[in-house]
């Protein structure tokens, strides 16, 4: 088998080779069904078709093609199955900027229906991407947050034999279901170790009976499901040894139900074969119980009814050649009373059939003999009418889009449109999630291809900016995406509604929420919970959104979790608690639960990655990306999720980009926007940092026109150059217009 450090993804094509996406090696890896080495194409990291920057995700196609999720160069590859090139789509975009389809951030997860059509998780932008085989823009769907149909970092993506479409939403701890059209049917899942519970799910594929695989890669095991959500069953522990796995994250399932998996954290592909109890699953003893026999049938065929149609899938016979199909309107099967269909492939779709009708089938398997099986077992299917199609293009604006409200009584113009049935109700809610078709609360109007209304509503009590949901739903109970719309309320001003703290230096838990002057940063996770940076008794305290204490950490010093006038601090997606430490010119990572060490990373200089009494920090937690105010260096820092350098910008001054002692930093979670507090220019700064280039000045208010500092740095023995802190720092210097200074120049320049 082909060494690779730490492969990703995997797919399998007709013949059971294997691909395997070797995403540190920019490369793709080729074995057979043994796992013997076969090919290899890529390697060095390059943007030139052919080669690859961080593949992820593969698909093979219908047609004998294999698509490659180039991860680091936002496209998509399509190469034929001896590695040749022949087709490349894709560069990078903004979802929340308006991206169009075919950009992509960070595309990860692929798949293909019977058509040929190709699904891309496009994980940064929180969405699904729909394309022919030939790379023509169909469809997308999804946005960012945790309701239903949105993601969280979406990652593996599976289609099963009838084109349903399974998505593992990572960060949520979920898998959903959807249709082609991109409807959400149903969804399992959250956060746990138990049945049918995850952690970072990553990879997913479906068998040919249209069972889910999922791995879920923080249990470092496999689960499996059926079609509808249903646990069957899960394998595997962490370690090294035979069967066991170390953060696993592709899958693969083959024609016999052989399950391969990508154990990424051993370097390595494992093989799973099924028992002959999980192959018989549901059917009777008897029939679990027959001895082979050398034309055995085809075993657990599956069937599910659509509208004049019926979609039949089965386990393949190894060593049959071709398959015949059997159906009649009445039971009990035999190849003398059955309409007989030779040649059908798996899976297999009948068409013409008669709605509300049951139709029962059975297959059997055709040898290079000529030798037929027997019938396998009997399955029906009653196809019916089926629509599908949800309302759609959704709408909803609050007070005919005003900015602000000075009441809660609002009026909420909403339409949508549905070509099938027409709009028959709709559901209007301040909450994101989702209504079920069933769920009280939807508003009957008469059915209407094109529906429109103005309604009142009453917003929630309380000031600040409200959101309101609009969802839509057709005759046959299908809903919609949602529409939204917000508005700020301002009936009253702000409210101080509770307030805790007093002065005092306890180490122990039992002074938490007491405080030593000046206490710098703040921030909120997601669950509400506030993480306050105690400066003065060097920690941070946690508490809940009433004020009570919950836990503290940190004392002085240089040691891990230990700080020197830490400052800024900001919350992850996940929960992490990320810490500058001011003093030690560095940033650590915590637990955002238990206060536990992570990680840290900087050190003293001005190199990359180095700081200089740095500051505010900010988390994009859609992005991936972390924000450092490096003051004394008078920039800003980039980094990943791991702590490692990215890029930096900015210089001593007072022009465009330039700082004088900046200390604050924000950055907007939907576009992606950074804000800097430039201190000692007394303004804000407003950047554009979606490329990893010199970010785009977007704007800046504030300033100044009082008397500043000198803007002319102080130069040291030797050469070098140092710059008059002043008022602003510890320490001073020389300042090149007027000499030694232990104040800031008044000079105005």
């Amino acid at each position: 088998m082909g060494s690779s450090a730490r492969p990703r993804g995997s797919r399998i094509d007709k013949d059971g080779n294997i691909y395997v996406a070797d995403t540190d090696n920019h490369s793709i890896q080729k074995l057979d069904k043994s796992g013997k080495f076969l090919a290899r194409w890529g390697g060095d990291p390059s943007s030139q078709e052919g080669s690859f920057y961080y593949p992820r995700g593969l698909a093979v196609g219908p047609n004998d093609v294999l698509y490659v999720a180039d991860s680091g160069n936002n496209r998509m590859q399509k190469f034929d199955l001896d590695g040749n090139v022949m087709q490349a789509w894709g560069k990078f975009g903004f979802a929340w900027r308006g991206a169009d389809l075919g950009r992509f951030d960070v595309p990860w997860g692929l798949a293909t229906d019977a058509e040929g059509n190709l699904y891309v998780s496009d994980t940064s932008n929180a969405r699904i991407q729909k394309f022919t085989s030939d790379g023509t823009a169909l469809l997308k769907w999804g946005r960012d947050g945790s309701f239903d149909g949105a993601f969280f970092f979406p990652r593996g993506v599976a289609v099963d034999f009838v084109g349903n479409i399974f998505v593992a939403d990572e960060s949520n701890n979920r898998i959903q279901k959807f249709d082609a059209r991109g409807k959400l049917p149903c969804q399992v899942g959250r956060e746990g170790a138990g049945p049918g519970q995850f952690k970072s799910p990553w990879g997913i594929a479906c068998d040919a009976l249209g069972n889910v695989y999922v791995v879920d890669t923080g249990n470092h095991r496999i689960q499996k499901f059926d079609g509808n959500g249903t646990f069957l069953c899960a394998w595997g522990n962490r370690g090294r040894t035979e069967g066991q796995l170390n953060f696993p994250y592709g899958i693969v399932v083959d024609k016999e139900g052989a399950v391969y998996v990508v154990d990424s954290g051993n370097g390595r592909i494992l093989k799973y074969v099924p028992t002959d109890e999980e192959l018989n699953r549901g059917k009777d003893e008897t029939s679990a119980s027959q001895v082979p026999s050398e034309t055995p049938p085809p075993r657990s065929v599956a069937v599910k009814a659509g509208d004049t149609e019926a979609f039949l899938s089965w386990m393949e016979v190894p060593g049959a050649q071709s398959y015949n199909l059997y159906f009649n309107t009445v039971p009990k099967l035999t190849t003398q009373t059955a309409t007989k269909i030779e040649g059908v492939t798996n899976p297999y779709a009948h068409t013409g059939l008669s709605n509300d009708t049951p139709y029962h089938y059975a297959v059997t398997a055709v040898f290079e003999t000529g030798a037929e099986s027997e019938l396998s077992s009997e399955v029906t299917a009653t196809p019916v009418l089926i629509d599908i199609t949800a309302p759609q293009n959704p709408y909803a604006v609050i007070n005919h889009g005003a900015f602000m409200t000075n009441t809660p009584e609002v009026i909420v113009t909403i339409s949508a449109n549905d070509v099938d049935t027409g709009v028959a109700a709709y559901f209007v809610s301040e909450a994101p999630m989702t209504p079920m078709a069933g769920t009280p609360g939807w508003v009957d109007v008469t059915p209407a291809t094109k529906f429109g209304a103005t309604i009142p509503f009453i917003l929630s009590p309380g000031d600040g900016q409200k959101s309101i949901y609009v969802w839509f739903k057709d005759v046959g109970g299908n809903v919609s995406t949602p529409a939204s719309t917000t508005i700020l309320v301002n009936t009253s001003g702000y409210l101080c509604v509770s307030q805790w703290g007093r002065t005092g230096r306890g180490a122990s838990l039992l002074h938490g929420g007491e405080f030593m002057a000046p206490v710098y940063g703040l921030c909120v996770d997601q669950q509400g919970s506030l993480f306050v940076v105690d400066n003065g008794n060097n920690r941070v305290q946690k508490f809940d959104n009433a004020g009570n204490f919950i836990i503290l950490w940190g004392n002085f010093g240089s040691a891990n979790s230990n700080f020197h006038n830490p400052t800024g601090i900001a919350c992850d997606g996940k929960g992490d608690v990320w810490v500058v430490d001011t003093n030690n010119h560095r940033v650590q990572k915590f637990d955002g639960k238990l206060g536990g060490y992570l990680m840290k990373f900087g050190s003293r200089g001005n190199g990359e990655g180095q700081f200089n009494s740095p500051w505010g920090i900010a988390v994009d937690r859609v992005r991936g990306y972390v924000y450092v105010v490096d003051s004394a260096n008078f920039r800003v820092q980039k980094f990943d999720m791991n702590g490692e350098f990215i890029m930096s910008w900015g210089s001593f001054g007072n022009g465009d980009g330039q700082f004088y002692f900046p200390r604050g930093v924000a950055v907007d979670q939907t576009d992606g926007f950074v804000y800097v507090v430039d201190m000692g220019n007394h303004r804000i700064q407003k950047f554009d940092t979606s490329t990893n280039v010199l970010p785009q000045l977007l704007a800046k208010w504030g300033g100044s026109a009082e008397p500043r500092p000198c803007q002319q740095p102080a130069r040291t023995g030797g050469g070098s150059v140092a710059v008059s802190l002043g008022h602003y720092g510890r320490w001073s210097r020389r300042c090149l217009c007027h000499g030694y200074r232990q104040s800031p120049c008044r000079e105005v320049r």
